[in-house]
């Protein structure tokens, strides 16, 4: 290793100071770039297979770096290693032990690197370690050039997403160096290629567009001895024939409806959720699903500094603590809160990603975990937190709940508010206790949502700019037809102009619920989005990108354009349902045996992540598969009886 900046402090203290660069020419650098060091291949070997692999045991990580010498000469020479860095660097780059990760705070630019992908089409470029190759060790070898091809798949994947963005939106010229980038990466990819040509044709020149796909004709036939498929060649022949547009697509639904730009009829229960932390208490917002609670919360949160808000989501409800562990997550990503080691260890007991977790269980458990977590909450409050949001809390998990509610109690928590939000028919009995403590101490105010009037109706209609619509003569038919729900009126709407019938009054689509509504409009969706949506419902809280291709059997980039519709129809957000009765009206559309297919495929895909048997058992019991299904129950039982969760407990074993 060698230095080629500023000269380093030998006793720097704090580990969150330096990054790992493994794109381009690998190097150790200063998080505030006032430093660089060059790192030697073996250095960057090392520190990539534990930054990508990590945790991984230390006799794995010196066979792949010192394959030819016996394992204690191999260990000494990692051990070595591990000393020299920590020397240059001042601090434990590598936590090490049985086990090695990078230590808690170091960070690699491959993160970083993705996110910027979606507003920098620059970036992205340089390949993982640069032009390190290891051609004396063949494993080592066999490694970099797989951890490449998974580093190339999840660029490739945001490009395109970035592509998408920017042919939707119309920033031609941006989707432009997005697609050539994806070409650069895979020069026979025809998806990619007919991205390329669109956009050349959309952006008028014609030209371009036939002179790319005369390139990628050649180099099919060049290379693979094979022809452009039947789409690719009927989208040249579009483009030839000077089509006034390409082949039909899909209606667009306005952003508008999709999120309206302004709040309307919600003044007075904003006044009381106000009102409720001015005087030191709690809220809780009570509304039937699709009246408006999450909007309406968005808007207070924007609106007030120091908010964290999270949301429960349909499956939370069988895994325990899954909504405190996301309610940390999201203080910890937004406060800089110190953690030593022993907090660190107790608040692994619900967040894995920071390290080994402390090795008691039962009730001891139970308060350690409560110690910690109020004094990480404690400490947040002193670097600016002031309110935490629980949205859907009728799909939260009853030990989250029972912790939160003894969170509200506590003295030291005392100045910080919080806000809830559920269906009052929906709510589980930890959510009425904890209604119930806070209103028997007069800590709550409750608030109810309710549907908006014919005037309120007409004013959120007039807020949208849809064309072709007559707001006067629209809003008392939609008042009937919807009762006044703001979600049900927005789903009409697009399923009005989704069905070219925005302007006509009189005959308003007629699905008798919500459910019914939400299924007319997946049926529009594409092959690949409906079946991604499906895949979506069925796999409930544990619904991933990576979930979703394995049990698709597709490549990351097969699944990009399906997600980017599902989020253009407001299917899902965020990686999750738009909304629960979308989930449910989605997972009632999926036949009986291919429902059981698919979960299976999903159990199948969670026990080989080792994911918890709360999160497993249902989708072996979806499958029918009872023998699978009972051991995964028993195993969750056990679980929650070692951490003191009887309900639980007994949940499973029934």
């Amino acid at each position: 290793m060698s230095a080629t900046a500023t000269p380093f402090a030998q006793d720097l203290a704090v580990p969150e100071q330096w990054r790992v660069r493994l794109l381009g020419l690998p190097c150790l650098e200063r998080t505030d770039s006032s430093a660089t060091l060059r790192l030697s291949p073996k250095d960057a070997a090392l520190l990539a297979v534990v930054a990508l692999d990590g945790p991984i045991t230390s006799d794995h990580a010196a066979a792949l770096l010192w394959p030819n010498v016996d394992s204690k000469k191999a260990d000494t020479n990692l051990r070595q290693r591990l000393f020299r860095l920590k020397r240059d660097v001042g601090v434990n780059l590598v936590a090490s032990g049985p086990l090695l990760q990078l230590a808690s705070g170091v960070q690699t630019d491959l993160p970083p690197t993705l996110a910027l992908i979606s507003s920098d089409e620059t970036v992205g470029r340089d390949e993982l370690l640069g032009d390190l190759d290891f051609p004396d060790l063949a494993e080592l070898s066999s490694w970099v050039r797989a951890a490449r091809r998974r580093w190339r798949e999840q660029r490739d994947a945001a490009l395109a997403a970035a592509a998408a963005a920017c042919e939707a939106s119309g920033a031609i010229v941006r989707g432009l160096a997005y697609a050539q980038h994806l070409i650069d990466s895979d020069p026979l990819s025809e998806h990619a290629q007919r991205r390329l040509m669109r956009l050349h044709y959309l952006r008028g020149d014609c030209s371009a567009a036939i002179a790319a796909f005369e390139r990628f004709e050649a180099r099919l036939k060049d290379e693979l001895g094979t022809c452009p498929s039947a789409e690719t060649v009927e989208l040249v022949t579009t483009i030839e024939g000077g089509a006034a547009a390409l082949p039909a697509r899909r209606a667009i639904v306005p952003a508008s409806l999709i999120r309206p730009p302004r709040l309307v009829g919600r003044a007075a229960e904003s006044a009381a959720l106000a009102r409720a932390w001015s005087g030191g208490r709690a809220f809780a917002l009570l509304g039937e699903a699709g009246i408006g609670k999450t909007r309406l919360l968005q808007d207070f949160a924007a609106r007030n500094d120091g908010v964290i808000s999270v949301q429960a989501r349909p499956g939370d409800a069988g895994i325990a603590y899954a909504v405190l562990a996301r309610l940390l997550r999201a203080v910890l990503v937004r406060h800089d809160v110190a953690l030593g080691d022993a907090r660190r260890h107790e608040l692994a007991l619900l967040l894995p990603e920071l390290g080994r977790a402390a090795s008691i269980s039962g009730e001891a458990q139970r308060l350690l975990l409560h110690r910690a977590v109020a004094a990480t909450l404690a400490d947040a409050l002193a670097l600016g937190l002031r309110a935490a949001l629980v949205d859907d809390l009728h799909f939260a998990d009853q030990a989250s709940i029972e912790f939160m509610q003894s969170l509200t109690q506590s003295d030291a928590l005392s100045t910080l508010n919080w806000g809830f939000a559920q269906r009052p028919v929906d709510g589980s009995g930890a959510a009425a206790a904890l209604r119930s403590t806070l209103e028997e101490t007069q800590h709550l105010e409750s608030v109810l949502l309710g549907p908006l009037n014919v005037a309120l109706l007409a004013e959120l209609v007039e807020s949208l700019a849809l064309p072709q619509v007559d707001t006067l003569r629209l809003a008392p038919a939609l008042l009937k037809h919807t009762g006044g729900n703001p979600m049900f009126a927005l789903e009409t709407l697009k399923d009005m102009l989704l069905t070219g019938v925005a302007g006509a009054t009189d005959r308003l689509p007629q699905p008798t619920t919500v459910a019914a509504l939400v299924e007319r409009r997946l049926a529009q969706l594409s092959p690949a989005g409906g079946e991604l949506a499906r895949t979506a419902a069925l796999a409930g809280a544990s619904f991933s990108a990576e979930l979703a291709a394995a049990v698709l059997e597709a490549h990351p980039l097969d699944i990009a354009e399906p997600w980017r519709e599902l989020e253009s129809a407001q299917v899902i957000r965020d990686g999750a349902f738009a909304h629960d009765l979308i989930c449910e009206a989605t997972r009632a559309s999926v036949p009986a045996p291919i429902a059981q297919l698919l979960h299976r495929r999903i159990a199948s895909w969670l026990q080989g992540r080792q994911a918890q048997p709360a999160r497993i058992a249902p989708h072996w019991a979806g499958a029918l598969e009872w023998s699978l299904a009972g051991q995964a129950y028993v195993l969750a039982a056990r679980q929650a009886q070692g951490s003191s969760q009887r309900s639980h407990e007994v949940g499973h074993w029934q």
